[in-house]
């Protein structure tokens, strides 16, 4: 049995996240920049940024606020201490599962409140699926947003150059059977770009073009930008802003349910 199929998109959010992990030999967090370990998904907080993000100790001694808006997992541990730095890896497993989780979540809350505006004024869904996604940048276990404006566009492209970074899009699919009966599938998939080195005139030249300024990470990975693109490893299309490849497939296994 055919079904109608509604496809709702969007690329990025503009988020941030709190997570990180102090560091100190005497104190639970040092003045100066820590440098991050692995893949970078864990975050090392300076004082200012720990005030900031998580506990600002020196404004609220005798009371504990957190100061970010998102749930966080913040890890005091000490330079000389061996069982303690164990933990990063698993704390980067952690951040990596979060990612994901947030990305499902927001495509599959897009999902939901498109179904419920169709229901509202059509009524009872019936042989239809609607599918969700939404795509998100994360470097340095950071959610990149749209640029604010040229200047921020030009930030973020250099902190990107000459690095790597995650890109995620959640794809959620509500299937409606004959009844009306829903069946929720979710699903993030995740490709890793490299980018190239540029100059600071290739970045300028390149936000001078207006591109970035929609765009998750301050980048097109289909135009202009694909100069700047050392390699990916993963899905293509999931950079784009759809894998289209897991969508077809999925599509299939729901059809052979239909």
């Amino acid at each position: 049995m055919n079904k109608t199929i509604l496809f709702f998109l969007a690329l990025v959010l503009a988020a941030t996240t709190a997570c990180g992990r102090g560091s100190s030999n005497n104190n639970p967090v040092k003045e100066e920049t820590m440098a991050t370990e692995g893949n970078g998904k864990v975050i090392h907080l300076t004082k200012a940024e720990f005030l900031a993000k998580v506990y600002n100790f020196e404004k609220n001694p005798e009371e504990w606020k957190y100061e970010g808006d998102k749930p966080a997992i913040v890890d005091f541990y000490a330079d000389w201490c061996g069982p303690c730095k164990m933990v990063a890896p698993i704390l980067d497993e952690l951040a990596k599962e979060y990612d994901g989780q947030i990305v499902k979540e927001l495509a599959l809350m897009k999902a939901e409140n498109v179904a419920s505006d169709i229901e509202a004024e059509k009524g009872l869904l019936i042989d239809t699926v609607v599918i969700g996604a939404d795509t998100i940048v994360v470097l340095d276990g950071q959610i990149l947003g749209k640029p604010r404006n040229e200047e921020h566009a030009f930030e973020m492209l250099q902190n990107l150059q000459g690095r790597s970074h995650e890109v995620y899009t959640g794809v959620a699919f509500l299937s409606y059977n004959k009844e009306g009966k829903k069946e929720v599938i979710s699903h993030a998939v995740e490709t890793k770009v490299h980018v190239r080195e540029m100059s600071e005139k290739e970045i300028r030249e390149y936000v001078a073009t207006k591109d970035p300024m929609d765009k998750a990470g301050g980048y097109g990975i289909q135009g202009v930008f694909a100069a700047y693109i050392d390699g990916i490893e993963g899905d293509y299309y999931n950079v784009v802003g759809l894998p289209v490849s897991y969508v077809y497939q999925q599509l299939k296994e729901i059809c052979l349910m239909c």
